[in-house]
Order: C-alpha cells, then structure tokens, then sequence
C-alpha cells in the first residue's frame, strides 16, 4: 500500500512539474489576453481601427512574444481586478495606478508612465491660488466615486471648509467640454487625461497640481513568475530604444497652438499665396476627376497639414493629405509624401467615405458625414445616427447627428454604442474646421477663381453669405442679373432677395458684410473686400469668430489688421481696406 501512493505521489509531482508555465501557455496557444478599459487613456476604435496608449502596448508586446493580440474592454477598474484574478486575461492594460492593491496571484510591472492630479480651469478667467481659493470663489465639479472625488475627500480631512459637487453621469471628457462651456468653475483631471482633452477645448489650463506623481503600470497575472519577467523586460527595452517614449508621444504630447481669428486668418492669407499656389493645379484636377468641389479637397489638405507635403504625425500618417501607410496602400499611393499622389489619394478615400453613406441622405448633409468619417470612420457616425433616431432626431441630417457624438466619450452612452467610445469631438471639430477653409478659400483666392465679378454664392455645401453680400455690393450686376444669380445658388440661411438686396446696400455703405451664425451656431463672419486703384475688389478678406468677441467696437481694429496681413503678404492692394476708409471718413465728417 504504502509503495502504490509513493507510486502515485510521485506520477502526480512529475505531472505537475511538466505543466506548463503562464508564459509557455501563451506561446503554445499563440494568443494574449489583455483586459483594459474603454477610454482615450487606454482603448477605443478610430478611424482605422483600434487605438490608444495601452492598446499600442500590448500590440507591441504582443509581437514581441510573437503571438495574437487578444484585448477586450470592460466597465469599470472592479472588473478589470476580476479578469485578472479569475485568470480570465493574462495582463490588464488600463492606466492602473500601483497605490492600488493587487488582487490574490497579481502583481504590478515596472511603471510606464507618472500622472499628476491637476485642478483645471478656464482661460480668460482668474486663476485660483490653491483649493480653498477654489473652492470659496467658485464651484468644483468632479465625477461621483472616481479617483478625483476621493482625492478631494483625503485632502478635506485637513481642509474641512472644502465643498465640490459630484456629478454621477459625468466623464472626463465631458466635465473638460461643460467647464470650457462656463457651466462651472473648475474640474481634477489627471495629467494624461489633460494632455488629451486640451487638444479639444483650447481654452482651459492647469491652475494648479493637486498631488505628488502616481505611478502606472500593467498589474499580471502571477501564479508563476515567467510572464511579469517576460513584462519586465518588455519595458526595459522599449524604454531604452525609444519605443515607450514615442507611443506616449503620440498621445499626450500633442501641442495646441490658441489662435485667434485674426491671426487665423493672416495665417490661412500666406498660406494660399506660398503654398496653396504650388499645389492648386492638383487639387482642381482631382476634384474633377471624382466629381468634388476642389475647395472641399484643399479645405481637407489644409487641415490636415496646412498644405505641407512632408508632414508626418506622431501616429504615423503622412504627406499633405495625412494618409496611413495602409490607406494609401488600399488606394495605391506608393508614396505618401508626393503631394500629387497624396491629393489623388485623398480624393478617392472622400469618395469611399460618401458612398458609405445612405444613398437617401441629401446634401449638404452628405457631405459633411462623409467628412465625418473621413476623420473618424463610418462606424462611429453611425451609432450616433441612432442615438440621434432613438431621441426623436432627424438622422440623416448633421446637425442633427453631431449633437450625439460627443456623448460617445461619456460611459452611459458608449457602454449602448455597438462600437463603443469614441472622441466625438474630433469628427465634429473637424467638420467645422473643413467648412470654414472652405469658405475662406471661396473669399480670398481672386488669382483662384475667374468668377469673381459675377458669381453671388456658390453652390451647396459650400455656404457664402457674407461673401455674396460684399461681391453684390461691389459687383457690376444688374439687380435682374443678381437675381437670377440668386435663384440658381443654395446657401445655408439663405435670406429673401429682397432682404439680401438691403444687406448687399449696407455692405457698401459700411465697407464690410457681417454673418452672424451663417457658418455654425454662435459664429460670426465679418467680410472685408480689397479693392484695386480702380476699386474694384481684388479678393475678400473674412476673419470668422465667437459672436461675442466681434461685437461693433471690435470691427475697426479687425480691419486694421487685416488690411496689415494684405499688405505685407500680397503686396497687391493699393488702397487701405475700404472699411477702414469708410471709418476715417465719418470720423471726418462727425458721423
């Protein structure tokens, strides 16, 4: 008896010595499960599939050990414990801070990154000292039980007269969006969380660091100790060889430059005569060949890259329309930095986008969903085209959509969406930004366009207001001439003709054409013309702005400054803006 259990003692020992190891086990299935959290921090889908910091980790150490990536986001940082700890993932990505406890068979790696909690506020208002001067001149607003609310709880116990109000159904990104919005005082974010948000709302910034660096890292399974060495490793080595510091980058070091209109608009002027000239031939000849108005393509490069052939991104697109290296290769581009291949090949990716689109949905609509996607990819537009369809919406108009996507970045909507989160902002942001070059390049390019003597506004999608009124205003045609114009264009807010006939008469009055909300909601476009020693109009001059920043007293130096930016940039206009003219003319007469 006692030599058969000495028998099966030792068949069990040597069976249990030949299990294999996590790390083998992984190899052997050629698979690694990678549990992480759906967030811009962590994981989401974007316009070319799935992307953030902690995905392009673990796809980097996937590769490494030369296996399947496996990687799957769940609600919240409890169950990002629990798939560990069941043994359901093998590691969990998930910007996890190591002064958190590991559950049982878990065990931290070397941390990767340092985040600092910030207080936030907005730009343009006073700048709190510390948190008592916070939080007794304005409020706080932070999102109920995150790590933010028990930051201010600890810190409470040695400031009791501390107050902030919890918000149970907000997320980062819509705390950052509602303080750039005024609708409270101050929020606490963590540093990488900031560097991102900023990217989007330009007009809040860092009042202060609430606390010491926290460490984060990837917690691993651990029930043996050959996957955290084979993660130890991993590190090391990315951070030596640049790796590590180059993904990060990619994220949380974008810089964003706070433009004024004015400025914008000086900028956009040397940009058409230096570059957009070098490049307009291709713009034209491939809008013609997909059937686009070339201002939409250019209005694209612009934003993209500001016109510049070389530009490369941290994230790997190239070339002046910003491809990725497997786009141009699905449209066969062979090289992203010629500027003519990567303007064709910009152009047939628009096409491919608008064909995505329901053939019902009309323009201008059309258009700007195509955009939408050209930014951010078909999939996400669409969940919030049924967000927009649940809550009673029209969804195949933008206006109505674009409301919708910016709740992609808040948990109790994208946890419904089929494709999860989403920077909403982007798509909107850059739609916005595509219809104001666009009308910029419809107003200052008199070398671009032969039209510009008899053409009103131009054809939809592309809105013209203020332009219209200055070139009616100017212009040499009879009111039967305009109106017949008139009839033929479709422009956002289009007014009555006879109402467009009165502002087209105080344009000429006051030297300038002001559309107030004729872009987008709460957007004002002030045109200037430049006019010849003959005073006929050169080219339009617009500057676009918040509505309650181009208030009357804010006109006369807007002109001034533009009519500096045409001087020194064109060299064409001999006389001084006529707005400016009309101006020191009734300081002459006493009007």
């Amino acid at each position: 008896m006692k030599a058969a259990l000495a028998i099966i003692a030792a068949l069990l020992l040597s069976t249990c010595s030949q299990l294999p190891s996590t790390l083998d086990q992984i190899l052997q299935a050629g698979e690694l499960r990678v549990v992480t959290l759906n967030n811009p921090s962590s994981y989401y889908l974007g316009a070319d599939g799935p992307q953030g910091p902690e995905y392009d980790l673990a796809a980097q150490f996937a590769a490494d050990l030369g296996v399947a990536l496996n990687i799957y986001s769940v609600r919240n940082a409890s169950q990002v414990l629990r798939e560990i700890s069941s043994g359901r993932a093998h590691i969990a990505a998930a910007g996890l801070s190591r002064e958190q406890t590991p559950p049982l068979y878990a065990s931290y790696g070397p941390a990767y990154q340092s985040v600092k909690e910030h207080l936030i506020y907005r730009t343009g208002t006073e700048r709190p000292r510390d948190l008592r001067d916070a939080s007794y001149n304005g409020q706080i607003e932070v999102a109920t039980n995150s790590p933010h609310a028990a930051t201010l709880q600890r810190l409470r116990l040695t400031l009791p007269e501390l107050s902030w109000v919890e918000n149970p159904e907000a997320e980062t990104d819509q705390l950052l969006y509602r303080l750039s919005r005024r609708e409270f005082d101050y929020t606490v974010v963590d540093s990488n969380e900031f560097a991102i948000g900023r990217s989007f709302h330009p007009d809040i910034a860092i009042a202060f660091d609430i606390n010491q660096d926290k460490l984060l890292a990837w917690l691993v399974n651990t029930r043996d100790t050959t996957l955290l060495s084979r993660v130890t490793s991993f590190f090391t080595v990315l951070e030596s060889d640049g790796r590590l510091s180059d993904i990060l980058d990619r994220y949380y070091n974008k810089q964003t430059v706070i433009r004024t209109p004015v400025v914008e608009a000086r900028d956009f002027m040397e940009h058409v005569q230096e570059r957009l000239a070098l490049y307009v031939d291709w713009f034209k000849e491939a809008a013609s060949t997909v059937g686009i108005d070339w201002r939409l393509l250019a209005a694209v490069g612009y934003q993209e890259s500001k016109w510049t052939p070389d530009a490369t991104s941290p994230t790997g697109v190239r070339g002046l329309m910003m491809l990725t290296d497997d786009t141009a290769r699905s449209l066969g581009v062979t090289d992203r930095l010629d500027a003519r291949e990567s303007i064709f090949g910009g152009a047939r990716y628009f096409i491919n986008m608008r064909k995505m689109i329901p053939a019902r949905i009309k323009e201008p609509d059309r258009t700007w969903f195509a955009l939408a996607a050209y930014n951010m990819g078909f999939g996400h537009i669409e969940d919030a085209r049924v967000f927009a369809q649940a809550a009673g919406k029209d969804p195949d108009k933008w206006n109505a959509v674009r409301e919708y996507l910016p709740l992609l970045t808040q948990e109790r909507w994208y946890l419904q969406a089929k494709r999860g989160y989403a920077r909403g902002w982007e798509p909107v942001h850059f739609v916005d930004s595509i219809k104001l070059y666009m009308s910029m390049l419809d107003w200052v390019g008199a070398v671009f366009r032969s039209d510009l003597y008899v053409t009103v506004g131009r054809p939809s999608p592309v809105p013209a207001g203020a332009s219209g009124v200055i070139m009616a205003a100017f212009g040499n045609s009879s009111e039967p001439e305009l109106e017949a114009l008139f009839s033929q264009v479709a422009w956002y807010q289009k007014p009555p003709f006879a109402d467009f006939l009165t502002r087209a008469e105080e344009a000429k009055k006051s030297g300038l054409a002001i559309d107030r909300g004729a872009m987008f909601q709460g957007i004002t476009l002030v045109s200037v013309p430049v006019l010849s020693p003959s005073w006929e109009p050169l080219l339009i001059l617009t500057a676009a702005g918040h509505s309650h920043d181009l208030h009357a007293e804010a006109l006369e130096p807007l002109c001034r400054d533009q009519d500096r930016s045409v001087t020194t940039s064109t060299g064409q206009c001999r006389h001084a803006c006529w707005c400016r003219k009309v101006a020191i003319a009734d300081r002459e007469e006493g009007r």
